[in-house]
């Protein structure tokens, strides 16, 4: 997997635990936000700092420097593990049930590249002369 796709994939991770620990996801979410920690548990057990890493994150959700420390030590873990990457992947696609997954790239200045990951319908924004912008 490359290392954007890789960068995306524990961001979007990071963000969708981030509100299932927060308990703000309800039914398939949850459940999926359950599976999906279990998962990055179970592959951080071998490793001390991972796991203090992805326990702090638990017992503080909405941390931002807690959810940067996350997202690096995923990214590491998804790269070095391609299938757990791969069944992330599935899970956070599957809460898109049905719909497009987009990556996005924006460039919002001189230097200031922004990707993501959109899950549902995307649609491009048109201006008062009904082109797409």
């Amino acid at each position: 997997m490359d290392p954007l796709t890789v960068s995306t994939l524990a961001a979007t991770a990071v963000s969708f635990l981030g509100k299932f620990l927060s308990h703000a996801t309800e039914g398939a979410a949850s459940k999926a936000g359950e599976t999906v920690f279990e998962a990055i548990k179970a592959k951080c057990l071998s490793d001390k700092s991972k796991t203090e890493t992805l326990e702090d994150f638990a017992r503080e959700p909405g941390d931002e420097d807690l959810a940067a420390a996350l997202r690096v030590q995923l990214r590491k873990l998804l790269q070095a593990d391609e299938q757990l990457a791969a069944q992330i992947s599935e899970l956070l696609k599957a809460q898109g049930a049905g719909s497009t997954v987009n990556n996005v790239t924006q460039t919002a200045g001189a230097h200031s590249t922004q990707y993501g990951v959109v899950y549902g319908d995307v649609k491009t924004a048109r201006g008062a002369d009904g082109k797409d912008q």
